[in-house]
């Protein structure tokens, strides 16, 4: 009998990679002013702490407290576009595995 069994949500229960790309891409042309291009995008996103990215795109030092606040703000903006999306659903056959 299995007790327990974790998944990792993200691209896994849940397909939600263009809803963060857009929200990321949102959030800083907001933040710096500036369309980000897809090699920043590749560079300085994909797989990288928040505390990299934001130092990064804002050409300074950016603190964890920091960071965290300002990947809030970009965590609102990625729930306004779950919630608007008509692709916000669990993967097909998640909810019947998990009954």
């Amino acid at each position: 009998m299995i007790d327990a069994v974790l998944f990792d949500f993200n691209g896994t229960l849940f397909f939600d990679g263009a809803l963060q790309e857009n929200a990321w891409r949102t959030y800083l042309a907001q933040l710096i002013g500036r369309p980000v291009t897809d090699e920043e995008f590749v560079e300085h996103i994909h797989g990288r702490s928040a505390a990299a990215t934001f130092t990064y795109f804002l050409g300074r030092t950016v603190s964890q407290p920091e960071a965290a606040a300002l990947e809030e703000q970009k965590e609102r903006i990625y729930r306004a576009l779950c919630l608007q999306s008509p692709d916000f659903h669990l993967e097909e056959g998640v909810t019947d595995f998990l009954m």
